[in-house]
């Protein structure tokens, strides 16, 4: 059973916190459901799995397999893989994160190697 778990960045401190950490210990649960707060810390789910690294992929994470680079995100109900890089000559179409294989690819053959807050830069061509 994968454990549910969260991160959020606070942007004014350009700073990633772990859910289990003192700062969102005794928040109020309303802070969730609001805009400004959601804009100051916008919060990311645990997909469950992890890169070639053993590292926990989060949603918002960039990963790469070398050849293909993707942002790992929440989609109808599960969690996909949306192209950033890949060739011009093979188009790619993200993959859903659930399918037994793709866990399986992304566990032997991806890295994270950022994510949207900390690597801006890796979103452009």
């Amino acid at each position: 059973m994968v454990k549910i778990k969260f991160r959020a960045f606070n942007k004014s401190e350009n700073d990633m916190i772990d859910f289990d950490r003192n700062e969102f210990r005794f928040m109020p649960i309303t802070n969730l459901k609001d805009e400004k707060f959601l804009k100051e810390f916008p919060i990311m789910q645990y997909t469950g799995l992890k890169d070639s690294k053993d590292t926990e992929i989060y949603e918002e994470d960039i990963i790469t397999d070398g050849k293909y680079t993707f942002i790992v995100k929440w989609q109808s109900g599960g969690f996909i893989l949306s192209p950033i890089k890949y060739s011009k000559n093979e188009p790619y179409i993200g993959r859903q994160v659930v399918e037994i294989q793709t866990s399986t690819y992304i566990n032997e053959s991806c890295k994270i190697i950022g994510n949207i807050y900390e690597n801006e830069d890796l979103l452009k061509d």
